[in-house]
């Protein structure tokens, strides 16, 4: 594949604010989380059950669609002055900017499970971008056409390979090729969809039965698998497995988290005390935030050791 242009930080017309990041960031960094709007970053400090909101990061010339990677290795933002797309390495004191050659308008931006692909939509042109080899070796995959889908984009999920993307708008969940094939999801009322980590199967949720599937090989055998059910009158808001895959974990909006061993169907639930608005990995092997910054305390659901429990961010200071 042809590999994305890179160019410094020097020509994107923005830096990020570095002397917030020496002065706020010390000792274990649980991730960090965008906040509302996405144009900038809030450092979570500590462990979970042991952690605060640092100060906000933000780019000096500002952007916008960003997105943090599963790893918290690295944000994947466009910037508002070039509309130019840009790696921000969040691995190391400082912050590095590596610019790729890729213009959005209007952007939105979804990474995948480990944050080795991307997809970028430009609401101008009605363009997908797929990048892979993120975050050391970029490569563009494919640029599709997708003024077929007739209507707003809500929201996307790319897998780890670059070679689907599921794009979910307010009537259909479609899938892409790379290619630029495109079909709707073989599920009689699919409404959101995530991606394994490094494979092609893909969890969807459906808000007319209140319940959950599993697509093995998306695209290819479509082995399809139900999952779970939502309990009374509730719905999934939102998918996501652990890194390793074993296991799915579906957001609810009557506050439950359920947890699906893949292998073997057993599943188990959580109340959070919340509103769930995602399931977004922060660092460790199974640590998720499950609502935004706002001036409440942010669940995170640490799935991390046999007994999962529900622990809270203080909100930030500055939000």
């Amino acid at each position: 594949m042809k590999s994305l242009t890179i160019i410094r930080s020097a020509l994107l017309g923005a830096a990020l604010c570095a002397p917030i990041y020496a002065q706020d960031i010390a000792g274990p960094v649980l991730g960090f989380i965008p906040n509302s709007d996405k144009t900038a970053v809030f450092p979570v400090l500590g462990v979970p059950g042991a952690s605060l909101m640092g100060a906000a990061i933000s780019l000096e010339g500002g952007v916008s669609a960003l997105t943090v990677s599963p790893r918290q290795d690295f944000a994947l933002a466009v910037a508002d002055q070039t509309h130019q797309a840009m790696l921000i390495d969040l691995s190391r004191p400082g912050f590095s900017i590596t610019a790729l050659a890729l213009i959005a308008n209007r952007p939105q931006a979804a990474l995948s499970p480990t944050g080795a692909a991307a997809a970028v939509f430009d609401g101008d042109s009605q363009r997908l971008q797929i990048m892979g080899g993120l975050p050391k070796s970029p490569q563009s995959l494919a640029n599709a056409d997708v003024s077929f889908l007739g209507e707003p984009l809500r929201s996307m999920a790319v897998s780890d390979d670059g070679s689907l993307v599921l794009l979910e708008t307010d009537t259909t969940l479609w899938t892409l090729r790379s290619s630029g094939y495109a079909w709707q999801v073989p599920i009689e009322s699919p409404d959101r969809g995530a991606f394994l980590p490094n494979r092609r199967d893909a969890v969807i949720t459906d808000d007319q039965t209140r319940s959950a599937y599993l697509i093995r090989d998306l695209g290819g055998a479509n082995e399809l698998a139900f999952l779970a059910s939502a309990r009374d009158s509730g719905t999934f808001t939102a998918a996501s497995g652990s890194e390793d895959g074993r296991q799915v974990l579906l957001a609810a909006n009557t506050g439950e988290i359920h947890i699906v061993d893949v292998a073997t169907g057993y599943e188990s639930r959580i109340a959070c005390s919340c509103s769930p608005t995602g399931i977004n990995r922060l660092r460790g092997s199974a640590v998720f935030r499950l609502t935004e910054p706002s001036t409440e305390p942010i669940a995170v659901l640490d799935a991390s050791s046999g007994d999962s429990r529900i622990v809270l961010i203080p909100p930030s200071a500055g939000k």
